[in-house]
């Protein structure tokens, strides 16, 4: 090189130092004990804990408590993640740009202009280009899509939670029939919702298998889905023995429509191990906020118990 050394141009020893600097100071688990350069932080103020605490209290089962701590530590491993962006766009990108004029600077200190031109050159070059390798690194830090969920339709997650019910109980015999092929204008819901919209169908078949009548030995599902206009519609049906006295079942599901119009479902969805209908009117009131309608009786002439949620 003309009249310069690779280590008076430093350039090398600045990237190591902003790689050690990215390894052993930022892209670490903060704690009280250490690391407290460590963007990924997890530590909870004594506010956030009482918060945390006041929004478990309503609810009704384990696994609905374990998701919603799993959503509380995405949505703060999320904000580290924007916060190591914001790092790496900023005081990352400006240390390797002051590395780069610093060596511009030396070059030009040698006032042989015509003999270092082609070398100034390409330090520009890559001073420019700088920012778009920050921009691809940056890319690696965020949620992958396999912690995500995708958008989907009524259909997937009806087949999605038929599957489940199947496997969980795989001494008992089901069968789908669908009544009207699937009806949708080709809009997706939004993938944040899978789990709720997985839970009602849960639910859905899990009254099946326990309340269901069996017919040759199988329990039958018999469903019609929409998905249109934004809204959905879910309708299902199943076997279910009327030609005996059904007063006491006719009593119950008046009583389970009266509870259904007020909040008293709540009530029973910590009673009921977080299943069932009240479960299911949970669901869509509460975490999709939405005012859906839910209907239920029984067809005694065809012996059928039907259910239809609009939401």
């Amino acid at each position: 090189m003309v009249g310069i050394s690779l280590r008076e141009l430093r350039l090398n020893e600045e990237t190591e130092a902003i790689i050690e600097d990215l390894k052993s100071k930022y892209i670490q688990i903060s704690t009280e004990s250490g690391h407290n350069e460590g963007i990924f932080n997890y530590c909870i103020t004594s506010y956030e804990f009482d918060q945390l605490i006041y929004n478990v209290e309503n609810i009704g089962d384990l696994s609905e408590f374990i998701d919603y701590i799993f959503e509380y530590l995405w949505k703060k491993t999320e904000n580290n993640l924007l916060l190591m962006k914001r790092l790496l766009r900023n005081d990352i990108l400006s240390r390797y740009l002051d590395a780069f004029n610093a060596v511009k600077s030396t070059i030009d200190g040698l006032g042989q202009r015509e003999k270092v031109k082609s070398l100034r050159r390409k330090i520009v070059d890559t001073s420019n280009e700088m920012q778009n390798v920050i921009e691809n690194i940056c890319f690696w830090f965020q949620r992958s899509t396999e912690s995500k969920n995708q958008d989907f339709d009524l259909d997937f997650v009806f087949q999605m939670g038929y599957e489940t019910i199947c496997n969980m109980h795989p001494e008992t015999r089901f069968g789908k029939i669908e009544l009207n092929r699937f009806r949708t204008d080709g809009k997706k819901i939004e993938g944040k919702y899978m789990k709720a919209y997985s839970d009602i169908f849960y639910n859905l078949f899990d009254n099946i298998y326990k309340k269901a009548t069996d017919k040759n030995g199988m329990k039958q599902i018999e469903y019609s889905l929409i998905q249109e206009n934004n809204k959905q519609n879910i309708y299902l049906q199943n076997d279910f023995d009327c030609s005996g006295d059904i007063s006491g079942d006719l009593k119950k599901l008046m009583d389970l429509e009266r509870i259904l119009s007020s909040d008293e479902y709540l009530d029973h969805v910590k009673g009921e191990g977080g299943t069932g209908i009240p479960k299911i009117c949970k669901i869509i009131r509460k975490d999709l906020r939405k005012n859906g309608i839910i209907k239920f009786g029984l067809k005694e002439q065809e012996n059928k118990f039907f259910i239809e949620i609009e939401i």
